[in-house]
């Protein structure tokens, strides 16, 4: 079972790794902060926007982390 606690865009104040792709999310740029608990584990996670687009509409199901592939990247301002 999941379940979302909260979703916020924020600013990076250091490097952070999306969950998705593995990539740098790099300090003094926004992504997004995801913090909820699947199957009884707290999670708290870093996404890329595009990563998380992709992950919510064309993924179905359970993903490995950071070895998927980073999607073309948005605008997001």
């Amino acid at each position: 079972m999941y379940r979302l606690f909260t979703l916020k865009s924020r600013t990076a104040r250091k490097n952070h790794t999306c969950i998705w792709c593995g990539e740098r999310v790099e300090s003094n740029t926004k992504y997004l902060h995801e913090k909820s608990i699947y199957e009884d584990n707290f999670q708290n996670h870093k996404w890329h926007f595009e990563c998380f687009d992709y992950a919510r509409s064309e993924f179905d199901g359970e993903f490995t982390p950071y070895i998927n592939e980073r999607p073309k990247e948005i605008d997001n301002d």
